[in-house]
Parts: C-alpha cells; structure tokens; sequence
C-alpha cells in the first residue's frame, strides 16, 4: 500500500504513525513543510509542501482564488507523479479542503480533536473555516478521531451521516509498562525535588483549553491542609502554546504562593516521557474539552493513579478505573488530590491494575495501527471496484 500523507511534521504522533507504516512494509509520501526523519529509509519520500507567497498583494477574493488554484495544481501532480493508493490527512485544515477540491480519492480525513472541537469552543479564537472544514468533511471517503463526541460533531457539521470509525493512535505499551526507577530517580535528583515529597504531574501540554489554572488552583488548596503528606506539582513546560501563557501560569504560581512547590520539565524527547511517568505518584489530566488523549494510555499504562476531566470524549473508555470529577471545578478536583493521597496502597494497587488491563486493550498502537490499514485495504478496494481512484479530475 503507498499512502501519501500529510500531517503536522513537528507531532510525535506524526513520526510514530510514519514509522508504523513503514514497519508494516507500506510506502509513505509524506508532504509538508519539513521532514521529521533524520534520513530516508526504505519506502519513504518527503515531498515539500511549497509555501503560496505575495498573496497579500492580490487582495483578500483574488489572493484565495489564486491560491486555491495552485493549491489544486500541486496535489494533482503530486497525486500523479506518485500515483499513491490513498491520501491520508491528519489533523483537518486547510490541506484537507484542498484535497477535497483536488477530487484525491480515496481521502481519509483523521481527526486530532482540537481541529474539530475548536469550531465549538467559543472562547477559543482563530477557528479553522468551519464552510472549508464542513466541504472537506463532507466529500471524504472515510474519517476517523478518537472519539466518538468528534465523530458525531463531524456529522453535526456536515448535516448527515458520513462513513466514520474510532482509531486510536496507542502507545507502545510495553515501553511503558517497563520499569524506570533508577531513571526516575535521577530525574528527581535533577528536578530537585525532595524524595519525600508525592509527585503529582500535569500531563498535557500547557494551553488554556488544558485547565492548567484549575489543576494549580486545586492543588494549592489540597497542600493547604496540614494532614495532606508533602507533595509537589509538576508541570510539562515544552510544546507550550505560547511564552505569554507560561507567563501567565507562573505569576499564579507566585500569587498563591507556592513556587516552592511547583516544578516545571523543560523539552526532552519522547524517550524520556516513561521516566516522567515513573516519576510521578498522581498524574492529573484536565481539560475542559477533548478527544481522547494518548497521555491517558500513558499514564495507565505506566500504572500510576490517574485524576481526570469527566468529558464525553472518555465516556465509557475507563469507568472506574481512574478517578473522574467535572471539568472546571478546582474544588471537586482538589477533592480528588487528596483523596489520592491518603488512600490506602490496595484501594490504588487495585485501580491502576485495572486501568492498566483496559489501556492494554485499548490502546496498543500496533493492534490499532492493522485494524486501520484493514480498513484503508476495503477502501482502496471498493475505490479500484467503481473505477474512481484513476484520476482526480
């Protein structure tokens, strides 16, 4: 199968869905804007998706129409130069109007979450074109998120039924699973946080959908009880949304006076996440809107305690097997904390082990990674059976 992808290149999970492919024995066209692969292995190319300059000196109409035309041009040449059995596009945008206007076929539009959840998140600002979004949706061949909330959205947007599916990216979850104590310690030692204190990790990126003010909120008050044991908040500092928001965070930090207490991890690799995992006692995960987050698969996997936003995008995934509280509520959240601190070492033995069966089941990337490519395999089928994969025009 040669799949010609495109997808953020700065993503780990870009990188991980290549590799997966190429493991498989699939041909990947990956375009974009930079490569995310150090060197070329076998059935890889990296075509460059060439930036559209001086539109602005078209004028707003003009400037759209010429784009979109170049735009049109380029995925056609590209779709015949290569001649790929399928065009996969993650994380819908702008790309995947144009694939949808260059009539690829078969076209797989995998949903991320935000791309879709931001049309229905008023306060969030510069939303994709919800016209060009419904357009692309509407003329895919096959869509997938990890969520069945996205999915339905997906559809609300449309105005119909659309031929949709769960896919989950998964984890590997032996690499997880493997134990990290002597690396977790020097992670600690390095961090500087005492070995007497519990740690509690914010897993998510730093964002304001993420409900970073709200985890800090609820921790400051947990501590705030003399009969909690000693604890620390840790958050994820890289892949930030931006230096105003980390401004932002740490002057409440200050203000609610505990900048001895909150600790923040720089950028490190992918290889170095199962360590912060390792590291930590509780892992916190609360947005106020989702899909479903690999960090999830993560944390259980890495058999921590997990706390977590109640969203409909985890509706029926892990049940009891973490602790769950309404998003937006630092008090409820900051029940959660300490509650978790104090319960007693079975009570948690007996729900990480259970949580850690589920993300096992759920959420092995390989086991994921063949149902998808069986469903891309009847796709290609049925496109090749009605004659409409020969060409785009």
């Amino acid at each position: 199968m040669h799949v010609l992808l495109i997808t953020p290149s700065w993503s780990v999970h870009s990188h991980r869905f290549i590799r997966m492919l190429l493991e498989k024995g699939c041909r990947v066209t990956l375009l974009d804007t930079a490569n995310p692969l150090d060197s070329s292995p076998d059935g890889f190319r990296f075509v460059r998706y060439v930036p559209v300059r001086g539109l602005r000196f078209l004028g707003k109409r003009l400037g759209k129409y010429f784009e979109l035309a170049f735009r049109i041009a380029q995925l056609r040449y590209i779709w015949y130069r290569f001649r790929p059995d399928l065009v996969n596009v993650q994380w819908v945008d702008d790309r995947a109007w144009f694939c949808a206007k260059a009539n690829l076929r078969p076209l797989v539009l995998s949903c991320w979450g935000s791309d879709i959840n931001n049309v229905f998140w008023d306060e969030y600002e510069n939303v994709l074109d919800p016209d060009r979004l419904r357009h692309a949706l509407s003329k895919a061949n096959y869509i997938t998120a990890d969520s069945l909330e996205v999915l339905d959205r997906c559809e609300l947007l449309v105005g119909r039924k659309l031929v949709t599916n769960l896919y989950f990216f998964g984890i590997d979850t032996q690499q997880f699973a493997r134990p990290y104590d002597k690396e977790a310690k020097a992670l600690r030692e390095k961090l500087g946080i005492p070995m007497n204190c519990r740690v509690i990790l914010s897993s998510r990126r730093l964002h304001p959908m993420m409900g970073q003010f709200h985890i800090l909120q609820a921790f400051a008050q947990a501590i705030s009880d003399p009969n909690m044991p000693e604890a620390v908040l840790v958050f994820k500092k890289y892949l930030s949304i931006s230096p105003e928001f980390e401004k932002e965070l740490a002057l409440r930090v200050q203000e609610l006076g505990v900048a001895h207490k909150v600790y923040w991890l720089e950028e490190s690799s992918y290889a170095e996440v199962p360590i912060q995992y390792a590291m930590a006692d509780i892992v916190v995960n609360y947005p106020e809107q989702d899909a479903f987050p690999v960090s999830l698969f993560e944390a259980t996997a890495s058999k921590r305690a997990v706390i977590s936003a109640n969203l409909p995008a985890y509706e029926g995934l892990f049940d009891d097997a973490i602790l769950t509280v309404p998003p937006g509520q630092p008090v409820s959240l900051s029940r959660a904390i300490k509650s978790c601190l104090v319960e007693e070492p079975q009570q948690r033995k007996a729900r990480v082990e259970k949580a850690f069966v589920k993300s096992t089941n759920l959420g092995d990337q390989k086991k994921n990674r063949d149902q998808l490519l069986e469903a891309f395999e009847c796709l290609i089928s049925r496109e090749k059976a009605a004659g409409l994969a020969s060409d785009p025009t």
